[in-house]
C-alpha cells in the first residue's frame, strides 16, 4: 500500500485482504482486550502479544521508542518518561499517551503502530480526508451510446481513456465485476423484478428486460475497452490533440488534463492505497460503508431498473453508521520537523470524479 506520494509503504502483518481489495494486506491477531479507545495492543501490534521470534523484544522496544522520539519531536511533546516500566507495559502506556496527544492536536488524526518496508516498528498517523459522505457513482450509459452511435468521436475516445485510467490505475470498482457492491445490487434487483413475485404489467416487464439487456451488453463492451491498455496509453495523446469550443468540449478537455496530471504526479497510485489501516475486522463486516459501496462505475440513474437499484442502495447504506474514507499518512521512521499530511491526491481525485459525473450527465 502506498503511504505517501514519495512511494514509502507501510505493512502490518497477517491481515487477510477484504472483499478482494487491491490494498496491501494488513491485520491483527487475537489478543488481550484493552479499552476501546486504545488501538495499540488490540489491533496492530501482534508481536507484543505473541512475542514473535522474528522480532526480538529488545529490538522491538528500541524501534518503538526511537519512532516515539521522532513523533514527539514533530509534535513538540516531551519524550515519554515511561520507558523504564517493564515490557510491554512501557510501550502500552507510552502509546496511550501519544494517541491521546494526537487526538487533542487534530480530531481527524489517529495513531497506530505498523512496520515499514524494512520491517522496523514505527508510529504512523492517519488523517481522514472528508469526502462529504456522497455517492460517487460514474454513469457509463452516456459514453456507451456515444461510442455506439459514433457521435463526437474525439470526445468519446478521450472519455474512454479517462475511464480506462480510473479502472486500471485508480482501481475504481466496476459494476460488472462479480462480488462488488454494485454488481450485487443489480443482481438482487433484477432477480426481484423478473422473479414473478410482483404483478408487473407486460409493458413494464418489457421495458425492464430491455434495460437489463442494454446494461449487460453495454457494460461488457465498455469493460473490454476500458481494460485495453491501448486506451490508457493513448490518454496523453488524446488530451493534447483534443479540440472543440463547445462548453462540453472545454469541460472534457479540462478533465482530461487533470487526469493526465494526476497520473503523472502519482504514477501507479490507486484510491484504495489511501484506505485506513486502523479499522478492525468486525467493523469491516458490520456497520462501515466501504469504499466500493460509495465509489463505483454504474450504468445509469434513469429508468425502472435504476430507480429500484438506487432505492435498494440507499436502504442498505442508511442502516450503516461509519464511512471508510481515505486517509493521508505520516510515518515516523525518521526525524520529522512537524506534523504533515498530504491529501493532494484525494482532493484532486474526488474533484475529477465530481466533474466527470457532471459532464456525463450533461451528454444528450
Amino acid at each position: 500500500m502506498a503511504v505517501t506520494s514519495t512511494g514509502r509503504q507501510i505493512r502490518a502483518k497477517n491481515r487477510s485482504a477484504h472483499r478482494g481489495s487491491s490494498r496491501a494486506a494488513l491485520s491483527s491477531k487475537d489478543s488481550t482486550t484493552y479499552p476501546a479507545d486504545i488501538h495499540f495492543l488490540n489491533t496492530r501490534f501482534a508481536p507484543v502479544q505473541d512475542r514473535s521470534p522474528f522480532i526480538k523484544e529488545k529490538v522491538l522496544e528500541q524501534e518503538f521508542f526511537t519512532s516515539l522520539a521522532h513523533f514527539c519531536n514533530a509534535y513538540g511533546l516531551t519524550t515519554s518518561p515511561l520507558r523504564h516500566l517493564p515490557y510491554p507495559v512501557n510501550i502500552w502506556w507510552s502509546f496511550r499517551e501519544a494517541a491521546r496527544a494526537v487526538r487533542a492536536f487534530d480530531q481527524r488524526c489517529a495513531l497506530l503502530v505498523a512496520q515499514n518496508d524494512h520491517g522496523r516498528v514505527c508510529l504512523v498517523t492517519e488523517r481522514t480526508f472528508y469526502t462529504g459522505h456522497g455517492l460517487f457513482y460514474i454513469p457509463l450509459m452516456p459514453l456507451y451510446r456515444m461510442l455506439k452511435q459514433k457521435r463526437q468521436k474525439q470526445m468519446s475516445m478521450l472519455l474512454l481513456s479517462i475511464c480506462a485510467y480510473l479502472l486500471q490505475v485508480a482501481n475504481v470498482p466496476f459494476f460488472g465485476h462479480q462480488g462488488c457492491f454494485m454488481y450485487n445490487a443489480y443482481s438482487d434487483v433484477e432477480e426481484w423484478l423478473l422473479g414473478g413475485d410482483e404483478s408487473w404489467d407486460r409493458e413494464t416487464l418489457r421495458i425492464v428486460k430491455s434495460e437489463i439487456r442494454e446494461k449487460d451488453t453495454g457494460g461488457d463492451s465498455l469493460l473490454r475497452r476500458m481494460r485495453a491498455k491501448v486506451h490508457l496509453a493513448q490518454l496523453k495523446r488524446r488530451v493534447r490533440s483534443f479540440s472543440g469550443n463547445t462548453p462540453l468540449n472545454r469541460m472534457a478537455a479540462r478533465i482530461g488534463t487533470e487526469v493526465l496530471r494526476l497520473w503523472q504526479d502519482y504514477p501507479g497510485i490507486a484510491i484504495s492505497d489511501h484506505l485506513p489501516l486502523t479499522h478492525d475486522e468486525q467493523e469491516y463486516d458490520s456497520d462501515i460503508i466501504m469504499l466500493d459501496q460509495y465509489l463505483s462505475f454504474f450504468w445509469t440513474d434513469e429508468g425502472i431498473l435504476a430507480h429500484h437499484v438506487m432505492e435498494q442502495v440507499n436502504c442498505q447504506l442508511q442502516e450503516l453508521g461509519g464511512v471508510e474514507e481515505p486517509v493521508s499518512r505520516q510515518v515516523f521512521d525518521k526525524p520529522m520537523a512537524a506534523p504533515f499530511h498530504d491529501d493532494d491526491y484525494c482532493k484532486r481525485f474526488f474533484t475529477i470524479l465530481n466533474d466527470l459525473c457532471t459532464l456525463l450527465y450533461k451528454i444528450p
